[in-house]
């Protein structure tokens, strides 16, 4: 729980923290270079879903300092619920573009977040892969689990972490 009083504003939040779940592995495939002479690595992670429904995740690749947090491949937040595969095996490829070459370390960091969290990002994606044509979504604020017309959201969360060097 999360209360804050500021210019005698005071706002309020609330999330759970859910369970912990583990990254059962992490490993790469390198690609034969295309047509075009494009090559890279595919990064590949695995992990078991609780069988208990309502699980949230949010995925983390980090590919070292010049590549930014989350767009190892140009997607900036991968999430993923598990109202159609809850008690699955969850599998997720990701394509790693040019800037990653042999001996560059992969993490991954898996988060448990609740769905107050997961609301936030969603729509924040939603928001920021809109391209401003005439059917895109209006601009708005993402959901929020912060009170009174606050920006932002307080999450609490669990967190595994695996890393891999490109060989």
């Amino acid at each position: 729980m999360l209360n804050v009083t500021s210019d005698g504003n005071k706002y309020a939040a609330v999330s759970s923290m859910p369970q912990k779940v583990y990254i059962d592995s992490l490993y790469y495939l390198k690609r034969q270079p295309s047509r075009s002479g494009d090559s890279g690595y595919d990064i590949y992670i695995t992990f078991k879903d609780p069988p208990e429904p309502g699980n949230y995740y949010r995925l983390n690749v980090h590919a070292g300092y010049f590549i930014p947090s989350d767009s190892i491949d140009g997607r900036r937040y991968r999430l993923y619920s598990d109202k159609l595969t809850n008690g699955s095996e969850m599998s997720e490829r990701v394509r790693a573009g040019r800037l990653i070459t042999t001996g560059d370390t992969i993490s991954v960091d898996l988060l448990s977040i609740d769905k107050s969290t997961y609301d936030y990002f969603n729509t924040l994606r939603d928001i920021l892969s809109s391209d401003g044509a005439a059917t895109s979504l209006a601009p708005a604020n993402p959901n929020t689990n912060l009170s009174s017309g606050a920006l932002g959201y307080f999450a609490a969360y669990t967190m595994d972490r695996k890393t891999i060097i490109l060989q």
